[in-house]
């Protein structure tokens, strides 16, 4: 619309130009009739004989020349005023009316000459323009509801791209934090071994800060040995493509050896190109060293255990036998552990009936008795202790066999010499008996 208002003005100037040409070749006409009269009267009129003549002669025509040509400019203005300033203005003013704004206006005209033609041109024109307004204005209307619905998705991108950005900044503080909180060493490193990122626990460990150890090596970093293991898990954490865990070792400034756990992950692109690795480490020295006592307390009470001659063991609820010791495994050198005791030491496959032992997981109180094994031929006394878990519940039982046969023969052999001693008093007994019987008979024969 801009651009049409803009046009107006200078299709009127256009038409002011050709105006002034008009006139312009009016007024030539104009000169050639005066001249052309001129001729005329001349030829008329005899050849004066004097200067005095031909002033007379002159003077007379131009008294009639010029009011004849002044009649004539004033039709050709008439009819230049009718027939071309008219139409121009009306020109003009339409040329305004479309500067504002206003494409309804069209030029009147009845002629057809030139001036006709260019009315109707001007008319064809305003009515494409109302046109390519009316279809200007449909795609204006269009593209500017295009535009409002561009606007209304770049805002509501551009909210949700900010809240992304918000909660990925929330994320990578809280990452930060949580990496920089862990108590295990961290660290990211790029294709070449160079740490992009280490938090507090790695400074520690190396004794440096933190921006003397971003985007150096291991090599650069370690002691040779630990940096040659260091290399060789990253190597090889690469070559799988995958989690790897690793236990690795070191010397501390004392001497003293020091232990490591580590789990390393490489970073693939979306191409499938490794271009990194991060890497999990823990110190686990005092994990290793409680470990190591552990060991040495189980062996120490393994030998104490093995040391007792009587046999041990140890049941659970299920009566498995979960331990014994070296006395049990000589006496039974085919038991298994997760057997059942009463397979072992009764010879049956179900738990048999009047078990005293079992009352203990039922009373939670220890249980004495007797026991003789038909296949060993021997007897033993079996006590049975409860565990107790923290609950108060009883979670195994202590059963220790200890042999009395020997103590059995004893008893038996003694039962037997009292038996025999018992039989000879009787035996003496009855001899002093009838030794006295016998004398008093041999009195009251002697008598007879």
């Amino acid at each position: 619309m801009y651009n049409i208002a803009q046009a107006m003005p200078n299709l009127a100037l256009e038409f002011s130009k050709k105006e002034a040409d008009e006139l312009t070749k009016l007024a030539l006409v104009d000169k050639h009739i005066g001249e052309l009269n001129a001729k005329i009267e001349k030829l008329n009129l005899s050849v004066p004989t004097s200067i005095h003549d031909t002033n007379a002669m002159a003077t007379a025509l131009f008294m009639g020349v010029v009011p004849f040509s002044f009649i004539l400019a004033l039709a050709i203005a008439f009819f230049t005023s009718r027939s071309i300033s008219k139409p121009l203005t009306r020109f003009r003013d339409s040329a305004i009316e479309i500067s504002r704004g206003n494409l309804n206006t069209s030029i009147e005209t009845t002629s057809n000459d030139e001036i006709g033609e260019l009315a109707i041109a001007f008319n064809d024109m305003t009515e494409k323009l109302q046109e390519s307004y009316a279809s200007l204005e449909d795609q204006v209307r269009e593209r500017t509801n295009e535009l409002v619905n561009a606007n209304m998705e770049l805002k509501q991108e551009i909210e949700e791209r900010k809240q992304a950005e918000e909660s990925l900044r929330e994320s990578s503080e809280k990452l930060t934090i949580l990496i920089e909180t862990i108590p295990d060493i961290i660290y990211f490193k790029d294709a070449q071994g160079r740490h992009l990122v280490v938090n507090k626990a790695c400074e520690e460990l190396l004794g440096l800060e933190k921006d003397k150890i971003l985007g150096k090596t291991d090599e650069q970093l370690l002691p040779p040995n630990f940096a040659e293991q260091c290399r060789k898990s990253d190597d090889e954490a690469i070559k799988r493509r995958g989690p790897v865990r690793f236990e690795e070792q070191a010397t501390d400034d004392k001497g003293e050896k020091i232990f490591f756990e580590t789990i390393k992950v490489p970073l693939l692109d979306g191409q499938g190109k490794v271009n990194g690795l991060v890497g999990v480490t823990r110190d686990t020295t005092e994990r290793k060293r409680g470990e190591e006592l552990q060991k040495q307390a189980a062996k120490q009470w393994q030998n104490t255990f093995d040391a007792i001659k009587d046999m041990i063991v140890i049941v659970d609820k299920d009566r498995h036998i979960v331990k014994t010791n070296k006395a049990v495994r000589e006496t039974f050198p085919d038991l298994e552990l997760h057997s059942h005791c009463y397979e072992i030491f009764h010879g049956v496959r179900v738990l048999p009936e009047g078990c005293v032992s079992c009352d203990v997981f039922e009373t939670g109180l220890p249980s004495y008795s007797e026991y003789f094994d038909p296949r060993l031929k021997k007897w033993f006394d079996l006590d049975a202790y409860p565990v107790i878990d923290d609950e108060g519940r009883v979670e195994q039982q202590v059963h220790i066999f200890k042999d009395i046969t020997d103590h059995k023969q004893a008893i038996e052999e003694k039962e037997k010499l009292v038996s025999q001693l018992q039989r000879a008093e009787k035996m003496e007994s009855i001899g002093t008996l009838a030794g006295g019987v016998a004398h008093d008979l041999n009195n009251i024969r002697l008598v007879l």
